[in-house]
């Protein structure tokens, strides 16, 4: 049995997760409690280089690998972490019960793991090591899907363009797409970026 952590078409040794553990910052915010104690103690323990802040800051900590966040209903989260998942670091969610108020409130500050109160030491490095893996994964689909959808939108730009110049020069498929190519080897850029030119001149020209 491979002594790897990963998805589909991406693994890593856990000596390399674990070597990582130790380079991290992470934000805890946690009351300063018992508990809060005993979660800051383990992540010293593992290597991790850690603050602890209650309650949430109105601003998102700079140059923070993890956040771990206590969730409470009486405690409201600043609007940060509602912010879209590509802007976040990896977040990790602390509840002492569950309900469906906090499992809404998972979901909404894109949470990519659960930790349950009270903490257990294996637990917490568990949870640490899955987080990182499942945000990696997750920025890489997101990566994916931005390039699709640039790409999709790329061939969309450049049959506009071709229906645009075909009505206009009254010519052939072909002989509109020729002359895009054109344009684009003499400006030395994309057909795509052409393309887009040329719609975006149709869309100016139609409002004037």
């Amino acid at each position: 049995m491979s002594n790897t952590v990963g998805t589909t078409g991406f693994q890593r040794p856990i000596s390399s997760l674990l070597r990582d553990l130790r380079r991290i910052r992470v934000a805890c915010y946690h009351p300063y409690d018992e508990d809060g104690k005993a979660l800051m103690s383990q992540l010293q323990r593992i290597g991790c280089h850690s603050v602890q802040r209650w309650p949430p800051e109105s601003e998102m900590p700079a140059e923070k690998d993890i956040i771990i966040v206590t969730l409470k209903p009486e405690v409201s989260l600043p609007s940060w972490f509602y912010q879209s998942a590509e802007l976040l670091p990896t977040l990790i969610a602390v509840v002492n019960y569950e309900n469906p108020t906090m499992l809404d409130q998972m979901l909404r500050i894109h949470a990519n793991a659960l930790l349950a109160a009270p903490i257990k030491s294996f637990g917490l490095l568990s949870t640490l090591v899955l987080a990182r893996q499942v945000k990696q994964q997750q920025v890489r689909l997101m990566q994916q899907t931005a390039r699709i959808s640039n790409k999709l939108k790329g061939v969309q730009d450049v049959e506009r363009a071709k229906l645009i110049l075909m009505q206009l020069h009254e010519i052939s498929e072909k002989e509109a797409y020729a002359l895009i190519r054109k344009r684009a080897m003499k400006e030395r850029t994309t057909v795509e970026k052409i393309s887009r030119y040329i719609v975006g001149a149709q869309a100016t020209l139609s409002l004037s």
